[in-house]
């Protein structure tokens, strides 16, 4: 079984998810929703399943973080 891994941005949906890596010390993108609420759902669980810095960011205004975890 092989697993790929997309991490490239997609023109579709209105809100990024990162995540704050601590060895780089970067911000990585994870996803992009449609849904703020699900935006927010998934950044919280991520940031309960890793411990990371998690956010949203909104696309509608020029990546103004909506969400910070």
């Amino acid at each position: 079984m092989e697993i790929e891994i997309v991490n490239e941005e997609t023109p579709e949906g209105n809100f990024v998810i990162e995540v704050y890596n601590k060895v780089s010390e970067k911000w990585s993108y994870i996803i992009t929703e449609f849904s703020f609420s699900v935006a927010v759902s998934v950044a919280i669980n991520l940031h309960i399943g890793t411990d990371n810095k998690v956010r949203v960011l909104s696309r509608r205004n020029n990546n103004q973080i909506m969400f910070e975890s």
